[in-house]
């Protein structure tokens, strides 16, 4: 009988944490072919040690891209397949609506046409003329402000309703890492 191997698995809210550790650990990682030689040093030796130490660096950084990049295929899937990928574009929709809605809603409503009429009329009348001399005001009136406010604090709701739906998703979904990803994982004290 074969005993089928457990592979380790990690929800998509660590696979996501992994990702960011491993960006860190390949931003520490400084890949340089620089050499300084003095005039005590033997220059092939020199070289020889500071091409093991970029070789060694390189194929460190190649296996903690390896692993990055075979998680972020993994978790790409699994967002397309449970559904994260289209509660990200709603997410980002929403997003967007609120923004705009936020720039709007303490905005005042345009004054009354007849006090705007009147107002301007005094300044056509009035023998002095500045160069200021406007009404400056919005082209919303009260009901439409009133219906801003109304529609951010349903965007507001709905922005949160699709971010507890994103938490649960990455919470509950799953994915599987291969043993090499996990000793590498291990070895650089990310798992």
């Amino acid at each position: 009988m074969q005993v089928e191997e457990k592979k380790m698995q990690v929800t998509l809210r660590k696979a996501n944490a992994i990702q960011e550790a491993l960006n860190s650990r390949i931003r520490e990682v400084r890949l340089d072919s620089s050499v300084e030689i003095n005039e005590f040093q033997i220059p092939s030796e020199v070289i020889a040690q500071a091409y093991d130490r970029w070789t060694y660096d390189f194929e460190k950084v190649s296996d903690l891209n390896d692993c990055l990049f075979k998680i972020r295929k993994k978790v790409g899937k699994k967002n397309a397949e449970c559904g994260i990928s289209d509660v990200l574009a709603d997410l980002a929709r929403v997003n967007r609506d609120v923004k705009i809605f936020a720039e709007f809603t303490d905005d005042r409503p345009h004054p009354d046409f007849d006090e705007m009429n009147a107002r301007l009329a005094k300044m056509r009348d009035s023998e002095r003329t500045y160069v200021g001399d406007r009404i400056h005001t919005t082209c919303f009136d009260e009901a439409d402000i009133t219906n801003m406010q109304k529609r951010y604090r349903e965007a507001v709701k709905v922005q949160q309703k699709l971010k507890d739906r994103l938490l649960e998703l990455n919470v509950e979904t799953k994915i599987d890492l291969d043993d090499d990803t996990v000793r590498i994982l291990k070895d650089e004290d990310i798992l």
